[in-house]
């Protein structure tokens, strides 16, 4: 007579939570049982019966789950990332089993001897890291009175994450701004070191006459800025640094001892000067009925403080309405039109002579 075995593999993974896994990130982990018989975990296998794993993720005969895992839902059967968690359950089955020849093929079967199935959960963190694309290299050094304008790039494979900007330390350039769509823009004002007192012409006590510029009291000095920027996706966050060194136009001459020959930004042809810029963006002013009193003000800046003058142009900003060097049919806007060089020959010369 042949003694039925009983017994059964005994699980000593506890049933339930296996806990939360980063999507994207490679995963291992190894169930375990032992034969209730032999005490030993030898000659056990292991089997998914029911339920859904992480995708990306499998469980192997000899119990070992692993994969990289990804958070993804479906529409309509096609997979879609999500950025929140999502939770898998599923039931393994631990058998032993040996092997036997089928009467109908002759082949070999595997037939189950002892079994038992455990249920158990796993968590993956759909929500990923941002990943900058836009390098500290990409924001370049400027002059200060200069306008500069960065759109901060990033990647994040989650397409419902909102992202915010906002600068974590560091100190932005005066006049500049970041907003929380990651655009760095602004007119760099000049990083003054004078009082607000410092004035052209003699002081109030009569002393220090010419000590400033006579053109205007703003004298500013070169300066590096350095700042962190954090972008959000409300889970997870990306840092990066960059920083801007800011040239001020008052260094630019040939005294100066904080530029020098060898500087890769400054050239010999740099205009010193500080120009004004139209703070009004351009847009289209509206419909308005004739006869009818019509106002808009236009909004500017000089970095320097001097008055600022506003005039109507054809829209050719480089010449008005000249059609060459000298002056426009108004009288106004001298030598404003762009002239160049014409190279002629000798003889092209001497054939004209001829």
């Amino acid at each position: 007579m042949t003694s039925v075995v009983t017994g059964k593999p005994i699980w000593d993974t506890p049933a339930g939570d296996l806990g939360t896994i980063q999507e994207g990130e490679f995963y291992q982990l190894t169930l375990f049982a032992h034969d209730d018989i032999t005490n030993t975990s030898k000659y056990l296998y292991y089997i998914m019966i029911a339920g859904e794993l992480p995708e990306g993720v499998q469980c192997r005969r000899n119990g070992l789950i692993e994969g990289v895992p990804k958070a993804v839902t479906s529409l309509q059967g096609v997979p879609l990332e999500v950025n929140e968690n999502v939770k898998s359950k599923f039931t393994v089955r631990v058998f032993t089993a040996h092997d036997e020849i089928d009467p109908l093929t002759g082949g070999t079967v595997e037939v189950v001897d002892r079994l038992a199935d455990r249920t158990f959960e796993i968590t993956v963190a759909g929500s990923d890291v941002p990943v900058w694309t836009t390098q500290p290299s990409d924001v370049k050094n400027a002059y200060d009175g200069d306008y500069i304008e960065y759109q901060f790039e990033f990647e994040d494979p989650d397409p419902a994450n909102e992202h915010v900007f906002s600068v974590l330390n560091g100190t932005l350039p005066p006049g500049v701004t970041l907003t929380k769509d990651g655009l760095l823009s602004g007119i760099i004002l000049p990083a003054e070191n004078l009082s607000s007192s410092a004035l052209v012409g003699y002081d109030a006590d009569g002393s220090n006459y010419d000590q400033y510029r006579f053109d205007h009291a703003t004298k500013s000095s070169s300066q590096n800025y350095e700042f962190t920027v954090e972008l959000s996706d409300g889970t997870n966050v990306a840092i990066q640094t960059f920083s801007i060194y800011v040239y001020s136009k008052d260094d630019i001459s040939v005294d100066s001892d904080s530029i020098t020959a060898d500087s890769m930004d400054i050239t010999v042809d740099i205009d010193t000067s500080r120009v004004p810029y139209l703070t009004t963006t351009q847009s289209d002013l509206g419909t308005v009925r004739h006869d009818n009193y019509f106002a808009y003000q236009f909004t500017a800046i000089d970095v320097d403080g001097d008055p600022i003058e506003f005039a109507l142009t054809t829209g050719d900003p480089a010449a008005f309405d000249a059609d060459g060097v000298g002056f426009d049919a108004t009288g106004i806007g001298f030598d404003r039109a762009e002239t160049s060089l014409t190279l002629v020959s000798y003889t092209d010369i001497f054939q004209t002579l001829d």
